[in-house]
């Protein structure tokens, strides 16, 4: 299912036509697109400028829990982010853990912003936990679906394996999502990665 999220002025028609949609669909699988992320990752502070994000929350969020959407695919951020909102118990340092929807957030591009200092704590009223970040990465993904077992992959644009889970889908109750093993202990930031400038990777900053 895709979202126009830059069309806000029709988010209610959006919403109801989404609940009808999804309560329609007899797929195994639900997995919505849209290009604004519901949790972001960067500051929203710029002037003139309106912020959609809680009438996004306000009106999908509810829906995207009745129906049980598995995971969301976003972008708009120029960063990397990957969480859930959780139905249940906490999160924090269980391997198995019952998710309500898998949120992620990449880009592919070589405009990067920085990450807001506050993660995700603003949405904890969301039930939203942040479990994976990047800064300065551009990403692809691999996604694999096999019966009632969904794999995802964030590789580097030069194929090292970022961040990886396996959702194990339930017919009864929220989905297992399990973490698996990846190329990277610490996660990436501006300060540990390589030099950007002006949206170039491969520019080394000329030095006075």
């Amino acid at each position: 299912v895709v979202l126009d999220t830059q069309a806000d002025q029709y988010f209610d028609a959006q919403a109801a036509w989404l609940d009808k949609t999804l309560a329609a669909s007899t797929a195994k699988w639900t997995i919505v697109t849209m290009h604004h992320p519901m949790f972001e990752l960067v500051p929203r502070n710029a002037p003139g400028l309106v912020d959609t994000g809680p009438a996004r929350r306000a009106l999908f969020l509810p829906i995207f829990a009745r129906h049980g959407v598995d995971i969301a695919l976003q972008g708009h951020d120029h960063t990397y982010a990957r969480g859930a909102t959780y139905a249940a118990q906490g999160p924090s340092t269980a391997t198995l853990v019952d998710v309500e929807t898998v949120f992620v957030t990449s880009s592919s591009g070589q405009k990067m912003y920085p990450i807001a200092a506050q993660l995700w704590d603003p949405f904890a009223a969301q039930g939203a936990v942040l479990r994976r970040a990047a800064e300065n990465t551009p990403f692809f993904q691999v996604i694999s679906i096999d019966g009632d077992t969904l794999r995802y992959e964030a590789r580097t644009a030069t194929g090292l394996l970022y961040d990886a889970f396996r959702i194990d889908k339930s017919d009864r109750g929220p989905n297992r999502v399990t973490e698996l093993p990846t190329d990277f202990d610490a996660e990436r930031r501006f300060e540990n990665t390589g030099p950007y400038e002006d949206g170039r990777f491969d520019r080394v900053p000329v030095l006075p």
